[in-house]
């Protein structure tokens, strides 16, 4: 299942028991200051979660997936996001304790 915006509102409202108006408010300003960080810096960063960049992408070909015709893709910015060691070290710890809840399952009793 994605985890969207909706989803995102719904859990700081719970977690900090205000109104989901308010709680969509506060995330809304959050994604705006990043979005202007990253527009006037070139670069914006949250500790323990990741950095956000602004990188210059090469003009490069390519080819329509239609018509399989050579295209020149224009030079272009992008958004490069880098995962902070909290960030990584909750999404490994994530996954090592659902591969040792699967070693830890006991095996079914043969008849």
């Amino acid at each position: 299942m994605a985890f969207g915006k909706t989803q995102l509102v719904d859990k700081v409202a719970a977690s900090i028991k205000v109104p989901k108006k308010t709680a969509a408010a506060a995330i809304d300003a959050v994604f705006a200051s990043m979005m202007s960080a990253l527009e006037a810096e070139g670069s914006a960063s949250i500790i323990g979660f990741g950095s956000f960049k602004v990188v210059q992408r090469a003009e490069r070909s390519g080819r329509n997936p239609g018509t399989g015709a050579a295209i020149t893709i224009a030079a272009h910015k992008a958004v490069r996001f880098t995962a902070g060691k909290k960030l990584k070290d909750a999404v490994n710890l994530g996954s090592r304790k659902k591969a040792a809840a699967k070693k830890a399952k006991p095996a079914g009793k043969k008849k």
